[in-house]
């Protein structure tokens, strides 16, 4: 229970579960409805928790905590696969008009009559179809266009009503009639339950318009278009037609950004989130929020803008996006953490799970709400993360280590610190594995990941594996966020060490970072089995890891200088579970 004081009247108020119990506690709040619907409005339009505190204007400390913890319980009380009419292009300082993808789908929606467009929670199906009435009113001044979004409706309601509401008729009706009408129905999968929302009639209806091939010549000129999350089919289901607008490649049109970001920014924007609108957009939004000043310095915009998407700050806003989900909803489902384990370990990751088994289950929950997609290569089903920023915010949540220092310290006593914390026990299995082995790439990483968590102190974050996204032509395995802002690159039994080190130094990778401080320090470390020749080749940012025959001690040479220390770190027995399912 929360004490909550709203115009000098106290109420002892419980979190509210569902939308009839938020009605309930804003009829107390507020008896008239004008200023109830009011509020309700702003609550459901505010996406910001500060700026809602700031709407209501009340100077209590106490009182906003409260008020607080109720927007928050108001915001959770709807579904989280549900948009509303009030999210797409509201508010947005920045749009991208798509015309080709909107000429595209009213092309296709003239020919087919009507389309589902499905796609997982923000991937911008309502930006898509806002777009769309926008292109068609600009281009066809003579066309009637109409959006519903049904997630806006109340439970229970009567799809006809709605329609009769903003249409003047049924969906027959308006086909009779003979007039241009462009029907626009968001969230149209809510309409599947036909016995709640009333809508067998409007699914008879819309067979009429069905047009193509083998259809009659219409005499109207009614088109619909629909957004359901998912569709009929899982996210990850093949595409049969190649001309559905499901399989439009998504591309952002630069020209249209207001923001001053160069290219390399932009590329990196477009690699983390897979070139998804929905995830784009909140990498924009979070960038235009934090870089209101920085933008008056176009010098300063890019080393910034790479601070701010490698922060704390950002990996917490993936928490709040709908397309990525939850740490705490994928634990309930049966074997699903530990197949994103594994994912992390080894991606793509070959799967091939017995039909009845919790693990196929799981594969099906995790592609259906878009958490990972599923693919056939050379015959075999293969699972990925739907996107870097899907695989990063999974990552970041799983993997919780324990700062033990706020020390500061040097490249070498960073490198000697971690591979102190390294696991002998994990290193022993890798032993068998070649240099060359992808797996065995990633298993080290991980481990390294485990253990820079450890080590560091807390509110660093660490990207491992990044590839091109930092930037330029580069690729990095690891790059630890300010104020260190360090990229380290690892080595197997000097594997390509010289092409590290070159490529550290080269103009067109690393070095527009080095220059512009995205990154402060660089190295190269080189690990070394047991048995392997020594190093001749010495350079200001190489280290080399001898391990000793057990792994249990090893020797970093640096600049002819040689550290022995004890490898005594230990994972915990998930962990080694995952990495042992990752190099059968």
């Amino acid at each position: 229970m929360v004490q909550v004081c709203l115009k000098g009247t106290a109420h002892r108020m419980a979190y509210p579960k569902t939308w009839d119990d938020i009605e309930a506690k804003l009829k107390v709040l507020y008896p008239k409805d004008d200023d109830r619907g009011r509020v309700r409005k702003k609550l459901l339009d505010i996406d910001d928790d500060k700026k809602a505190l700031r709407y209501f204007q009340d100077s209590d400390a106490s009182v906003k905590a409260a008020l607080d913890d109720f927007l928050t319980q108001v915001r959770r009380a709807f579904p989280a696969q549900y948009g509303t009419g009030r999210e797409g292009l509201s508010g947005r300082g920045y749009t991208t008009r798509r015309t080709a993808t909107c000429g595209r789908l009213y092309q296709l929606v003239g020919d087919r009559g009507y389309l589902l467009i499905k796609a997982p929670p923000q991937s911008g199906k309502t930006s898509t179809l806002q777009l769309l009435m926008d292109w068609a009113s600009r281009e066809h001044p003579g066309l009637h266009v109409v959006y519903i979004n049904l997630a806006d409706e109340r439970t229970g309601f009567q799809l006809n009503d709605v329609l009769q509401a903003r249409l003047g008729g049924t969906l027959d009706d308006i086909i009779n009639g003979g007039k241009s009408v462009l029907l626009c129905v968001d969230e149209v999968q809510i309409a599947y339950h036909e016995q709640r929302t009333g809508s067998t009639d409007f699914w008879n209806q819309l067979k009429r318009l069905e047009r193509g091939p083998l259809a009659v010549t219409a005499e109207h000129d009614t088109r619909v278009v629909m957004a359901a999350a998912y569709g009929t089919k899982r996210s990850a289901a093949n595409i049969v037609e190649p001309d559905s607008p499901a399989s439009t490649p998504v591309n952002f049109e630069y020209p249209d950004m207001v923001l001053q970001l160069g290219d390399l920014i932009k590329d990196h924007v477009g690699s983390i989130s897979a070139w998804q609108v929905g995830l784009l957009t909140v990498c924009l939004d979070y960038l235009k929020e934090e870089l209101v000043n920085e933008l008056r310095a176009p010098d300063a915009v890019n080393r910034n803008a790479w601070y701010k998407l490698t922060s704390r700050g950002f990996l917490s806003r993936l928490l709040h996006v709908r397309s990525i989900m939850k740490y705490e909803d994928v634990e309930r489902i049966p074997a699903a953490v530990a197949l994103l384990r594994q994912l992390l370990w080894v991606e793509p990751l070959a799967v091939n799970f017995p039909d009845d088994s919790a693990e196929a289950a799981a594969v099906y929950m995790l592609c259906r709400v878009g958490q990972i997609i599923l693919q056939e290569d050379q015959g075999a089903d293969r699972l990925m993360f739907t996107s870097p920023l899907h695989r990063a915010s999974f990552l970041h949540r799983h993997y919780s280590g324990t700062c033990t220092t706020s020390a500061e310290w040097s490249m070498s006593e960073l490198i000697i610190r971690a591979v102190e914390r390294m696991d002998p026990a994990i290193l022993q299995k890798t032993e068998s594995l070649g240099s060359d082995n992808k797996r065995l790439e990633r298993c080290w990483q991980m481990e390294l990941y485990r253990v820079f968590l450890d080590l560091l102190p807390r509110g660093r974050v660490v990207s491992p594996d990044v590839g091109r996204t930092l930037g330029g032509r580069g690729f990095a395995d690891f790059y630890i966020s300010e104020p260190e802002c360090i990229v380290l690159e690892a080595t197997r039994d000097g594997k390509d060490m010289t092409k590290h080190l070159n490529r550290l130094l080269d103009p067109h990778k690393y070095q527009p970072l080095l220059e512009n401080g995205g990154v402060k320090q660089h190295a190269v470390v080189d690990f070394r089995s047991p048995g392997s020749p020594n190093p001749r080749m010495t350079h200001d940012h190489l280290y080399n890891v001898l391990f000793s025959a057990d792994f249990s001690e090893a020797v970093v040479c640096h600049m002819g200088e040689r550290q022995r220390v004890v490898v005594a770190g230990a994972a915990d027995e998930a962990t080694r579970q995952a990495f042992a399912a990752a190099v059968q």
